[in-house]
């Protein structure tokens, strides 16, 4: 039986995963009523049967350090994670993770960030993507995921930022968040957000349903925590 002592940052759900076993496995093992509430300095037992940390899987695109490296392979920043523990995850360095995404400051990522090169969006003529790396260049930032030359290029006028020849700058706060507004004001999605239509907003910011387990997750705790 293992043990692991709780990290700042640590959440029970990444743990599960590190550990190839399940939150309920974990609340039982450690006698957790409430499997939110964790605390560093904590130490947790592992239930024996656990296999170890998680590694990729050879060839397995959606879980190799082909996620970073340019192969279009994504990772969605989740509330606690770390780039360390991503990295530790997917077997792969900080510093390479760093790289492949433009982070200057690895201490710093945010929650809904999409981690991939973003060589996905190569060639998207819907996006405007039509000159050689615009994928990469114009690849998803800030909190609602702003993409492609078209979008950059729009948010970027109507916020007074050119953010067509400094498409980095998506990525820092004061500009991240304004995009952010600035995409849910342009799509009016607060009509479908004031008739609870979950749905419709996924669609129009994310073009489909893709990861909409997870979405409709997030968004039910969501609505426990603020009492909607």
């Amino acid at each position: 039986m293992a043990v692991h002592t709780i990290r700042p940052g640590d959440t029970l759900s990444a743990l599960a995963r590190k550990y190839n076993t399940s939150i309920d496995a974990l609340a039982k093992a450690n006698n957790l009523r409430d499997p939110n509430r964790i605390f560093a300095g904590q130490t947790l037992v592992v239930p024996d049967g656990f296999d170890g940390p998680r590694r990729p899987a050879a060839g397995n695109p959606s879980t190799s350090s082909d996620s970073f490296n340019g192969n279009g392979g994504r990772y969605t920043v989740r509330p606690g994670d770390t780039l360390s523990g991503i990295a530790s995850r997917y077997g792969t360095s900080v510093g390479a993770i760093a790289q492949a995404n433009g982070i200057s400051n690895p201490n710093f990522i945010q929650v809904g960030q999409q981690l991939a090169s973003g060589a996905a969006y190569e060639g998207r003529a819907d996006l405007v993507n039509t000159q050689p790396g615009d994928g990469v260049r114009f690849k998803g930032r800030g909190p609602i995921q702003l993409s492609g030359r078209a979008n950059y290029r729009a948010a970027g006028r109507a916020l007074g930022i050119d953010l067509e020849n400094n498409p980095t700058r998506a990525a820092d706060p004061d500009v991240g968040f304004r995009t952010a507004a600035w995409y849910w004001n342009n799509r009016h999605l607060n009509s479908y957000a004031d008739a609870g239509n979950f749905d419709a907003i996924t669609y129009r910011v994310n073009g489909g349903y893709n990861g909409k387990a997870s979405r409709d997750a997030y968004y039910a705790r969501a609505l426990q925590v603020l009492g909607g």
